[in-house]
Parts: C-alpha cells; structure tokens; sequence
C-alpha cells in the first residue's frame, strides 16, 4: 500500500513539474511576447497582497498662463469689454496672490486668458477649475444664487472663438458645483466643455469668466484646465478591479521556521 501511494505522489510530482515552469525568466526586462503590445499598467504589492491598479491613460492638460497669479503681477490675462485687473494679496487658496477685476460697468466683463490650441482636439473633453469670490468696490462679500437658471449673477465660463470662415462663436460652460455659493469664501468653480470640430480648427480662442452683476469685483485664483478621461474598457476595469492575489505568508504571522518536505519529493 505505501509503495502505491508513493508511485501516486510521483505520478502528480511529474505532473505539476511539466505544468509549472521553474526555470528563472531568462528574457531581458522590455522582452514582448511576438502578438502583444506593451500596456501601461500599475502595481501594487504590499506584505499581503499583490494587485492591478486601475488603468490610467496620458492626458492632456491645456496650460494656463499664470493661472495661480504667483509671479504678483497680470501677465498672461487681460479684460473682456473693459473694467480693470490688479493682483490682489489673498492666502485663503495655498498662495499669496489673486486676480481681481474691478470697475465692471457690465455683466460681460471679465478676466480674460488665451485659450491654448495645443490639446484641442475634437471630442476631447476638459474640466475647467478655479476658486472665485465676489465682493463689491469697497470689498465687501456679495452674494449669488447658483440655482437662479439664467437670473443667476454666478460666474460663469464662456469660451470666444473666431472659426476658419472668421465668424466670431461663444461657448458657454456652467459651474456643476452646486453645493451652495459661501459669499465670505472663495467657491469652487467646476466646469465641463467637449471640444466640437469647430472650436478644434479655429484660428483663435480666448476664455473668461462673466455675468456677476455690474459693479461686482471678481476675485480670481488657481485655474486650471484638465483633460477629464472616459473609464477603461469595461472588460480591462473588470479585470484590474478583480485581480488581487494573496502572497503565502507574507507578513510571516504563521510563525512557520521553516518548510520540510518529505525525501521523496
């Protein structure tokens, strides 16, 4: 009976050893299988677990000029329709300056910036972020109503283009924070834009931000302009979400000393 039994254990030895490579990995680190392509993936691997982290793609950020004002001075911004921008100092927002814009006659007025053509591509979809405040000529907070539709007096996004035919085109893009408007703090703006096929040829554009009540002082800071980036592929989600394996003892917490097996292993 023990002869058998050890004739099985052979038997399934062999089999696993033809199943289960034990050969070091002899390739050169960048080696690709013929029939794959290389895909980034990230790791993660801790005492006790190893695992695929979501999949990331490279985006492409359109820059902002002096978008958090820290050279203490405009450059790179100018007005729409007038009024008169200034660097404020203000701390609330990781910094030591602001932009502001005063002497608004109209709710159009603004401050103004280049909108970068390098990443406008068609279809591409960005997030615009910044952090404003309103206050009125002698600096005192002023309030609005985000949900007011279009009797708000809120800031707002618009971007002006100029197409290939040079017909003068607004695009205007509304803050989707809706958590309230805090009129003693700076508020998150948060605005989303498609690039259409039209804004992705044209010849310039520009964005600002607008429509507080005239005589309403915009304080401006941080803005940025993010290339927002769809899920992964359902199946490749599936996959990373799911794919976390345990390491053996990886903490040592099972204080084993050591492994013996049998002789005729």
């Amino acid at each position: 009976m023990i002869l058998i039994v050890k004739a099985l254990l052979r038997v399934v030895r062999s089999l696993i050893r033809q199943s289960v490579s034990l050969t070091p990995y002899m390739h050169e680190p960048t080696f690709v299988p013929s029939g794959y392509e290389i895909t980034p993936v990230n790791f993660f691997a801790s005492s006790s677990s190893f695992e695929v982290n979501p999949y990331t793609t490279v985006t492409c950020d359109i820059p902002v000029v002096n978008g958090d004002f820290e050279t203490g001075n405009t450059f790179g911004w100018f007005t729409n329709h007038g009024g008169e921008l200034s660097i404020y100092r203000c701390e609330e927002n990781g910094g030591d300056f602001c932009l502001k814009h005063s002497q608004r006659t109209t709710k159009y007025m603004g401050p103004k910036a280049s909108l970068s053509h390098s990443c406008l591509e068609s279809g591409r979809r960005f997030e615009v972020l910044a952090k404003i405040k309103l206050m009125d000529d002698n600096l005192n907070a002023v309030d609005c109503d985000p949900l007011a539709g279009i009797n708000s007096h809120c800031p707002i996004l618009t971007i002006h283009y100029t197409t290939l035919s040079g017909e003068e085109k607004w695009m205007y893009v509304g803050n989707i924070n809706f958590s309230g408007w805090d009129m003693y703090n700076f508020n998150d703006f948060h605005g989303v834009f498609v690039v259409s096929e039209e804004l992705a040829l044209s010849t310039e554009a520009y964005f600002y931000f607008e429509r507080p009540s005239p005589g309403t002082v915009i304080m401006l800071d941080n803005v940025e302009i993010k290339e927002v980036v769809s899920d992964a592929d359902a199946d490749y989600k599936f996959m990373s979400d799911s794919c976390v394996k345990f390491v053996l003892n990886g903490n040592a917490e099972w204080r084993i000393e050591r492994m013996e097996y049998p002789v005729w292993w």
